[in-house]
């Protein structure tokens, strides 16, 4: 590896994970695993699992744990990151259930890369937690790590969704954890690739605007949009609410989709 950066050893839900992960730049939160337990699946289901952007993998390996015989992909663009996951994947002994594979998924080629380096396989789920923001917003960082994970190229969600759907099998899902104020431009491309969408509106507390989103769809499906009740993170005392709690706490499944066909 050309570049090692000082990490950190941390846990996530209670423990049941150890995640290294740079101690400056890119640091996985609770979106990932948000993003993870919204994931509609049974926890004994056989499932092929693909994480677009994954990082130090904290999304799948919430998956993996939660979900015992589901198999899941990593796509990481940086190296740094991409060793990492790998490391962190042989840790928690995930290493005959889960991959990495490093791939700039916006390069122009990405999907045919990822296919044949995939053995031609479509996944049942796709999941990703994209770059919040355009880079010009963070261009000043003068960590790479941060600068890189945290953007992409204005306008780059288009591609990025693109690589998603491409790797999503017909009738599949993708789920996307984003900004709230990017909904319109995720629904922009959601709509291109998936029918039955739904969208799962996240606020930090009540009376406060919505800072987060989860957006889900089906691949090739033709029912309609439905948006979801929303849903407040925190209560007044900064603690989060007991249903959030219980997800970030253990590896349990969200239901926060009504009805997802």
């Amino acid at each position: 590896m050309d570049y090692w950066p000082e990490l950190t050893d941390d846990a996530f839900l209670t423990g049941a994970i150890k995640v290294l992960q740079p101690k400056k730049g890119y640091r996985a939160g609770i979106d990932p695993v948000l993003l993870a337990a919204s994931l509609d699946i049974q926890d004994n289901e056989h499932a092929n699992v693909l994480d677009v952007g994954a990082g130090v993998g904290v999304a799948g390996l919430s998956v993996a744990t939660r979900c015992l015989k589901a198999s899941v992909t990593l796509v990481e663009k940086q190296k740094v990151l991409a060793e990492i996951a790998r490391h962190n994947i042989t840790r928690n002994r995930f290493g005959d259930r889960m991959d990495v594979k490093q791939i700039d998924l916006l390069a122009i080629d990405a999907g045919r890369t990822f296919y044949h380096s995939n053995g031609r396989q479509y996944f049942d789920h796709v999941i990703s937690n994209p770059p919040f923001y355009d880079t010009h917003v963070i261009q000043s960082s003068k960590n790479i790590l941060k600068a890189d994970s945290n953007s992409m190229l204005r306008g780059a969600l288009k591609n990025w969704i693109k690589f998603m759907a491409e790797a999503t099998r017909p009738g599949g899902s993708a789920t996307v954890i984003h900004l709230a104020e990017k909904l319109g431009e995720i629904l922009q491309h959601f709509s291109l690739y998936y029918g039955s969408i739904h969208i799962q509106i996240l606020y930090p507390r009540e009376h406060e605007k919505a800072n987060r989103i989860l957006v889900r769809g089906t691949r090739g499906s033709n029912a309609p949009l439905q948006i979801n009740p929303g849903i407040v993170l925190h209560k007044d005392n900064n603690k989060f609410n007991p249903e959030v709690e219980q997800v970030l706490r253990s590896p349990t499944a969200w239901p926060i989709w009504s009805n997802p066909a």
